[in-house]
């Protein structure tokens, strides 16, 4: 009688679609993507938007330019139509995130594809079990990118590092570059305002965040 090992069976690991390196996400809810092939993905359909808008701003303009010209050619007689210039591609317009909330005065401060890449990243984290730690880093981001407290220039350099941190976070460990991390990780201390909120959420984030650089 043939007898067999007892255990669980190994989960087969999904590859992703493009580059066979484990899949964290379905694209689509059907297209496997490794978490850099998402990100490509997710960079490039904020580059189409930026191109439709620019094409769309771009005929607007000319509409508004000969309607002008008529009006001046007619002696002011007809009346002046003017067609709307499209609002660019930001999170408080053409942008949804599922984990952040952008309102109308932080567009234009933050670049909505940093604020896409840590969106998505999150979206990995949580995915893969990471609960904790993705919910203190959606918690830092939404408090940085709402401060008042936080200067623009300031916020905008905050958000790009979380950035780096965020997709750090989501990628495997044998890609991560530990001594950027750490940088990254004393960069951002020294940048986050102290006595705020901001601040004590970090001091929850910083021991989360801390092995990807040891």
């Amino acid at each position: 009688m043939n007898s067999t090992p007892k255990g669980k069976a190994s989960r087969k690991v999904v590859k992703c679609s493009q580059c066979n390196k484990p899949a964290i996400i379905k694209y689509d809810n059907k297209i496997p993507l490794c978490v850099d092939c998402y990100h490509k993905i997710a960079q490039a359909a904020f580059m189409e938007q930026q191109a439709r808008h620019n094409q769309l701003s771009w005929l607007a303009s000319q509409l508004n330019l000969t309607e002008q010209h008529l009006y001046q050619g007619m002696g002011g007689i007809l009346p002046l139509k003017q067609v709307q210039i499209p609002q660019p591609p930001s999170a408080g317009i053409n942008y949804s995130y599922s984990n952040i909330e952008v309102s109308d005065s932080a567009i234009g401060v933050i670049n909505p594809g940093t604020l896409y890449t840590i969106n998505t990243s999150i979206d990995v984290m949580q995915n893969r079990g990471d609960n904790e730690l993705a919910a203190a880093i959606k918690d830092l981001t939404q408090e940085v990118v709402n401060s008042k407290e936080i200067q623009d220039d300031v916020r905008k350099e905050i958000t790009e590092l979380l950035q780096y941190l965020a997709s750090a976070a989501s990628t495997d460990k044998d890609t991560q570059n530990k001594s950027v991390v750490k940088q990254v990780l004393e960069r951002l201390e020294k940048l986050i305002p102290a006595a705020t909120l901001a601040w004590s959420i970090w001091e929850r984030v910083q021991p989360l965040l801390q092995p990807l650089g040891n």
